[in-house]
């Protein structure tokens, strides 16, 4: 659907006022390379950002200099010199003989006009152009940065600067899906749905002018209901006039791969013709992969524009020439098989609802919930039977669709008895995600497991239907839910998968109990278990994760939890799981919130939210909004932070047994509350909530609120101190500040708390601490230690903290080191001799140690031993 003019001026205004999204490396690499050398060549594919990479970069380092850029062309390229004529001084404009003397005062003249030269699309320009770029590059007269486009042919003089290092070459990659993300924000002018942000990053590959294009032509506001993204119409005929002039055989070939691809070689080959893949090679339309000999569209729009190209009847006749030429292969993966369904389903061929269930069951493995669905439905109307309605609703649920997948499943609830036991669980398993987790209906959950007890008298339906209920009355009845669990990890006849389900409740009153050690040597035990078995469940596995990120966050391991996170994040985002991703993201924010890097944290909780709108199976995306309301309350942001604490309530407010979220949501309360309000307001609600708190860690997290926010010390310690003697390391830290209070704040005691909270990570708390320390030093007179203190806050906040003001860290004011007196007591700190680190900077050893002696007075500090302790978190020291 084509835009309206003026919706497309208002985009178009906004893509070129866009900031340089997902390239702040890439500038800093290019602008410290042209610092370096003098210049530097920043390659890529057409349309990845090339030349406004490079006019950002320009303008950073033109300092008292003009930008003046020059852009070759495949027309300029037939006249020497044409490209690069007005940077010659008028007397050399009629291009005089002597080349040497030209090029000589070509560089004089730039020079002396103090330039920051861009030759855009290097790789076009004429032989005598690229040759006096060249000499200007190796002369110095003036700071060049070149673009080239990945791939083409540049002339010797230009390719020459980066082979020999003369001016080196930054290849530009794709945008990341955050960055596109925030691209397709600022362009639109308002945050887009997840799912078009999803089928944009897949679309465009992560090419800016791709994004641009596309939002340039596509009415999201109406398209956003899982139609493809539209290709961009001035795109598309640049390709179009590409297509024209191919041969029919070549064209077919084309078509065949566009539609399948990726296709083995030889299937081409046989489909179409022998010669058709080295012809479309040698037009730059389609790429083999070296490892796999799969041939692909050379870029996915491409193929996009291919396939609008074909009619229906069209489209089904490839369909049905794909299929038979794959029949006749033996089909291999689960890729293959889904394939070749859909394959055959757009061809109007007849398929079998047992293949039809089959390929809806690969695809949600594969997380294509919509394709699954289609196949699924297909099976149903196939009279597929129960499993072909339980393949739907694994479709409906991935895609956070509950309602729909419970009233799928209850219609099928009267036939439980007579369905085969595997697919009955599923069925029952199914509806219980969809009641509990989805819709927050957990008490209709139990009583469907209730009326499930009768249907199979197997020992093992009969666990699997406890730990079910163990598992949704965790959020409910924690204690009943923990002892109901516990039956089942000690029941012999209980299956593996069972017992994984119930140990969520038993793991988590571990952890409210403090006695995180018991909790995860009990995770530990069961990924043995599981991986012991013939064949493990991913859902189970996936699951223990889980419970062992929970443990970590309870024991206060944040460092380790943050470092499995990332390397779960990674797993996923090439997995293209967007469950396990936004769990990831989500936990990663909550862990940079915890650190005090809130800019971090913002980023990764609005990227979870996107993710978790896709699919949110564990009911993830409560806790993000309310962990992003607190994040936001932080920056001072209380207007994003009402509407993530409004939509979080409204999420409370429909599941009001879930015991859990109610608990999270007092902690964002607090922190909006001290906002919004006052510090006292939101004081007053954590010492209220920490009064009836039951668990001694959830006390002891309230009580160490509030005396953030100011609260006597009389009232919260007691129940900071309330994880007193426990395994978790977090709560004996806080048990330990607790005490400190209580005692009349010991200077040296809130150091070592101080130094216990960097150890774990958890940065805030440490500068908090650091600065309670220092005061507490500064009343007693010992102005040194004081110093110490104040300094080691300093150093955390300049390297850890970014966005986070807290009533503490308000108070915190020393003198802050310069960047050499810094970057000398880092060095010494890090145990280098003054000698050597005069020889590192290129200064003398007096000048090293003047620096020095400033700091140590700065930091309060007497020596080298100390500067370890001020200047390098997590030291134990």
């Amino acid at each position: 659907m084509s835009l309206p003019a003026a919706l497309i001026s208002d985009r178009a205004a906004r893509a070129r006022t866009a900031p340089l999204f997902g390239r702040a490396g890439d500038l800093g690499r290019v602008i410290s390379t042209v610092a370096a050398f003098g210049g530097a060549v920043v390659a890529g594919p057409a349309g990845i950002g090339k030349s406004r990479l490079a006019a950002d970069a320009a303008q950073a380092l033109a300092v008292g200099a003009v930008v003046t850029r020059v852009v070759a062309t495949s027309a300029a390229a037939t006249v020497p010199f044409a490209a690069i004529t007005r940077l010659l001084p008028p007397a050399l404009r009629e291009l005089p003989g002597d080349r040497t003397a030209m090029f000589r005062s070509a560089a004089t003249y730039l020079a002396d006009a103090r330039v920051v030269l861009i030759v855009d699309d290097a790789h076009l320009l004429d032989p005598g152009s690229a040759a006096l770029i060249q000499h200007v590059v190796l002369t110095g007269a003036v700071q060049v940065l070149l673009t080239v486009r990945s791939g083409e042919v540049a002339p010797d003089a230009i390719s020459g600067l980066w082979k020999d290092d003369i001016a080196p070459r930054v290849d530009l990659g794709p945008l990341d899906r955050d960055a596109v993300s925030a691209l397709a924000d600022h362009i639109v002018g308002h945050r887009v749905d997840a799912r078009i942000k999803r089928l944009l990053w897949r679309a465009t590959v992560g090419n800016p002018l791709y994004v641009r294009e596309a939002l340039l032509t596509t009415d999201i506001d109406t398209d956003q209901a899982g139609g493809a993204m539209l290709v961009g119409d001035r795109l598309s005929e640049l390709i179009r006039s590409r297509l024209a002039g191919l041969d029919p055989l070549t064209r077919r070939a084309l078509e065949l791969v566009s539609v399948g691809g990726p296709l083995p070689v030889g299937v081409v080959r046989s489909a179409a013709t022998p010669r058709a893949v080295d012809d479309l090679l040698r037009a730059g339309l389609v790429a083999v992969d070296p490892v796999s000999q799969a041939v692909t569209p050379d870029h996915p729009l491409l193929g996009e524009v291919v396939c609008e190209l074909l009619s229906p009847t069209e489209l089904a006749q490839i369909c049905g020439e794909l299929s038979v030429a794959m029949s006749d292969r033996t089909v291999g993966d689960s890729a293959e098989q889904i394939r070749l369904t859909l394959w055959q389903l757009r061809s109007g061929s007849g398929v079998l609802a047992d293949d039809l269930i089959r390929a809806a069951e690969l695809a949600v493995g594969a997380f294509d919930p919509v394709l699954a669905e289609r196949f699924a439905r297909e099976a149903v109307a196939a009279d597929g039977g129960v499993r072909a309605v339980t393949a739907c609703a694994a479709a409906l649920l991935a895609q956070n669709r509950f309602a729909e997948a419970e009233e799928l499943l209850a219609v099928q609830w009267p036939l439980l008895a007579d369905t085969e036991p595997q697919v009955a669980m599923r069925l029952v398993r199914q509806r219980a995600l969809a009641l509990d987790a989805g819709l927050g209906r957990p008490r209709e959950a139990c009583v469907m497991l209730d009326e499930a007890r009768d249907v199979c008298g197997d020992s093992n339906w009969d666990t699997m239907l406890s730990a079910l209920r163990a598992h949704i009355l965790a959020v409910v009845d924690p204690d009943a839910a923990a002892r109901l669990g516990q039956e089942v990890i000690d029941d012999s006849r209980a299956s593996v998968g069972s017992r994984v389900v119930a140990l969520k409740p038993v793991v988590d009153r571990l952890c409210g109990q403090g006695r995180t050690d018991d909790a995860m040597q009990l995770v530990e035990r069961f990924f043995t278990i599981v991986g012991e078995t013939d064949d493990p469940v991913d859902a189970e596995v996936g699951m223990l994760f889980g419970y062992q990120a929970d443990v970590r966050a309870a024991a206060g391991d944040l460092l380790t939890l943050a470092a499995e996170l990332t390397s779960v994040r990674e797993l996923a985002e090439q997995s293209d799981d967007e469950q396990m991703l936004g769990a990831a993201r989500a936990g990663l924010g909550a862990c940079a919130f915890e650190a005090g890097d809130l800019v971090t944290a913002q980023a990764h909780l609005w990227a979870a939210r996107d993710h978790l709108a896709i699919t949110d199976a564990a009911n993830l995306h409560p806790w993000t909004m309310i962990v992003l309301a607190s994040v936001c309350a932080l920056t001072g942001d209380v207007a994003t932070a009402t509407e993530a604490i409004g939509a979080a309530r409204e999420s409370v407010a429909a599941r009001p047994h879930d015991r859990y979220l109610r608990g999270e949501l007092v902690h964002a309360s607090v922190w909006f509350a001290a906002v919004a309000d006052s510090p006292q307001a939101g004081a007053a609600i954590a010492i209220e909530a920490a009064d009836v708190a039951g668990a001694p860690s959830e006390r002891a997290h309230l009580g160490y609120l509030a005396h953030r926010l100011g609260a006597p010390d009389r009232v919260v310690a007691d129940a900071m101190t309330a994880g007193a003697g426990t395994q978790s390391r977090r709560l004996r830290a806080l048990a330990d500040h607790g005490c400190a209070l209580a005692a009349g704040r010991p200077p040296g005691t809130l150091e070592r708390v101080a130094r216990e909270y960097a150890d774990m990570g958890y940065f805030v708390g440490a500068v908090e601490a650091w600065v309670e320390s220092g005061r507490a030093y500064a009343a007693t007179g010992s102005i040194r230690s004081s110093k110490r203190c104040f300094g080691r806050a300093q150093q955390l906040v300049a390297t850890h903290l970014r966005g986070v003001t807290t009533p503490l860290i308000s108070r915190l004011h020393v003198p802050e080191l310069t960047v050499r007196e810094h970057q000398v007591a880092s060095l010494a700190a890090r145990g280098r001799s003054n000698a050597e680190i005069a020889h590192e900077l290129g200064r003398s050893v007096r000048t090293v140690e003047w620096h020095l002696q400033q700091a140590y007075g700065k930091l309060g500090v007497v020596g080298r031993a100390q500067l370890v302790d001020v200047l390098i978190p997590g030291t134990g020291r």
